[in-house]
């Protein structure tokens, strides 16, 4: 069993997200201060599944602080590093109040060419990226950030073919990866496995 998929069977989430050594307390930031970070991995956010987390958390409080850094082209704002769900649930308890949320974040210093990989790894913790999702973010720390193919093949605890291969359905046409698109009906979906072979 892999190391990401371990995590997630003897952890919740909030388990997984709160439980990273050295953070300290949470801080409450109001919304404002927080702005998405724009190399996310994840570029599929399910309205409903925005609308719910924001019921939840009216319901509930915020169980999970998100992860943020310190923008460094505006000082006193934070960009994302893990939490962009919540941060939208946030967004839409604005809309519904009225009144700017405090959204409680742990602030980390990290380097800024470690931003991708840090925002990956919390995506892949938490929950699995889609197959294109995957395969981007994979090409893009191996090509651009220099990763290896053993080094990113034990990041996702799986093996250096499986990297290779989402590797190479991210450099297919657009045309094929929209077949790919979770929008398409099931009969006319273009799954991974078949992606993959013609790749």
């Amino acid at each position: 069993m892999s190391a990401s998929a371990a995590l997630k069977q003897s952890a919740s989430p909030e388990v997984i997200e709160s439980s990273v050594p050295g953070m300290g307390r949470p801080l409450p930031i109001k919304l404002s201060r927080i702005k998405r970070y724009e190399g996310q991995p994840r570029k599929e956010f399910p309205p409903e599944s925005i609308e719910e987390l924001a019921d939840h958390i009216q319901a509930n409080g915020q169980q999970t602080p998100v992860r943020v850094c310190t923008d460094p082209a505006s000082k006193g704002s934070f960009i994302l590093i893990g939490g962009e769900r919540r941060w939208r649930a946030f967004q839409k308890i604005q809309d519904r109040t009225g009144k700017e949320p405090m959204v409680n974040a742990f602030i980390e210093v990290i380097d800024p060419k470690e931003h991708f990989k840090k925002a990956f790894i919390d995506n892949v913790l938490r929950e699995d990226l889609l197959p294109l999702e995957m395969a981007e973010s994979l090409h893009r720390l191996h090509y651009n950030d220099g990763e290896s193919l053993s080094a990113l093949a034990k990041l996702v605890g799986k093996s250096t073919t499986y990297v290779e291969n989402y590797i190479k359905v991210h450099t297919l046409p657009d045309e094929v990866k929209h077949l790919m698109h979770l929008s398409r009906p099931v009969d006319i979906h273009l799954n991974i496995t078949s992606a993959i072979d013609i790749a």
